[in-house]
This record gives C-alpha cells, sequence and structure tokens, in this order.
C-alpha cells in the first residue's frame, strides 16, 4: 500500500467511525483466526469507503474507485464482492443500522411519544438520504427490495406502538385506513417531498408530519345534544 492510499483509506475510516461497527470480542478467550480477521476488516474497509463516497454524493462509484479509498487492490475489492448486488446489500446494511440506531432513541417511555417518534424518523431519515438515493439509483435490485421490505415492517410497528390507543378505537377497514395513513406519513418519500420537493426545514418538515399524524388520531368532536 502507498503513502497515498494509506492516507485515504485513513480518511475514509475516519469519517464514518459512526457507521463502522466494532466486532465483538470472541468469548472464552478463544483464538481468532488472523487470515479471518483480515477479511472481515478488508470487507469493513470496502464498505465503509462505498459509504463515505455516497455521503458525499458520488452515488454510483466505480469499484476502482472504492478500491482506493479504501486501501485495497481491486482484486481484493472483487473477491469480496463479486456482484453490484451483494455491495449494494452492505451499503444497505449499514442504512439499516443507522435507522435501528435512532430507533433506539424511543424505546424509553416519553412524556410525547408522537414528537418522539416523529424526531426519531427526521434523524435517520437525514442521515440516510445519500444511501436512499444511490439505491434508488440502483434500479431493481433484489437487495434493495429486502431492505425496503424491513424497514417498512419496523415503521409498521412503530405506528402499531404509538398510535395503539387511536388504533383501538376503530375497527375494521377504517382501522387499516388509518394505519395506512399514519405508516404513510412517516415514511422516506413524504419526508423527501418535504425537504426537496417543497424546499421546506428539517423543523418545518417535522412539524408538518407531527401536525398531520396528530389530526389523524385526535377523538372526534363531541356531539352537542340538541336543545329542546
Amino acid at each position: 500500500m502507498n503513502r497515498k492510499q494509506s492516507v485515504e483509506r485513513g480518511s475514509a475510516r475516519g469519517a464514518q467511525q459512526s457507521w463502522t461497527r466494532t466486532p465483538p470480542a470472541p468469548l472464552g478467550g478463544a483464538r481468532i483466526d488472523g487470515r479471518a480477521l483480515r477479511a472481515s476488516r478488508t470487507r469493513e474497509a470496502i464498505a465503509d469507503a462505498m459509504v463515505a463516497m455516497v455521503r458525499e454524493g458520488n452515488l454510483r462509484p466505480t469499484g476502482e474507485q472504492i478500491a482506493t479509498r479504501a486501501g485495497v487492490s481491486l482484486r481484493a475489492f472483487r473477491s469480496h464482492f463479486k456482484s453490484q448486488e451483494s455491495l449494494i446489500r452492505a451499503t444497505n446494511e449499514e442504512y439499516l443500522r443507522v435507522m435501528a440506531e435512532n430507533a433506539e432513541h424511543t424505546a424509553a417511555p416519553s412524556a410525547d411519544p408522537v414528537h418522539a417518534l416523529v424526531e426519531e424518523r427526521a434523524r435517520g431519515l437525514e442521515a440516510t438520504e445519500t444511501m436512499r438515493q444511490a439505491a434508488a439509483l440502483a434500479g431493481s435490485s433484489k437487495a434493495v427490495a429486502e431492505i425496503a421490505q424491513r424497514v417498512r415492517k419496523a415503521r409498521r410497528r412503530q405506528c402499531e406502538t404509538t398510535f395503539a390507543g387511536a388504533l383501538a378505537a376503530v375497527e375494521g377497514e377504517e382501522q387499516a385506513t388509518l394505519l395506512a395513513a399514519l405508516d404513510v406519513m412517516l415514511s422516506a418519500a413524504v419526508w423527501d417531498e418535504l425537504r426537496r420537493g417543497m424546499r421546506l426545514s428539517r423543523r418545518s418538515a417535522a412539524h408538518v408530519v407531527e401536525h398531520v399524524l396528530r389530526m389523524l388520531t385526535a377523538p372526534p368532536p363531541a356531539r352537542r345534544a340538541p336543545r329542546e
């Protein structure tokens, strides 16, 4: 590895510290196979480099660009990622990890669970904007489809938990309609339209989402008794 590659690799790794997983220590003092450890680190360096380049705006970096950024040979890159599909899967796993970490912020009881949920979604969607753009450019992909489905399921579970009371107040088709409406308001598509399409600030976009969610789940106004 030359000096330029070493510097670039260090830059990529440093810039992505918040995205990188630290491998767990072996249990019971078990020895780690050196070759397996090196392979794991190489694969991690490649994934980190890909994420770094995407977040910097290069949504479709070439294998040579990624290998250079990671400080590995093109041959090593190809040995770990033999297809575009496998590379998409690796980068989108990082996307899911960020979303999962943000979801943990709402795990503790909150005095205002709706506000907490909207803030969690805003954090995750802002942090993964370029990752979503890269996935969209990848076109039809089994890996992207799997990731999208997992994100939808996680979002649906959050809706069912946060708005359990409002959902319990209705039944059948009305309940399904309400859940779908709540779900779509927390989607990346709605967030991207508010932020990029309408050019709203993060704060304003979050306010719109929260406002609509509260309107959807507000109890119906009490009917006044007719005057005699």
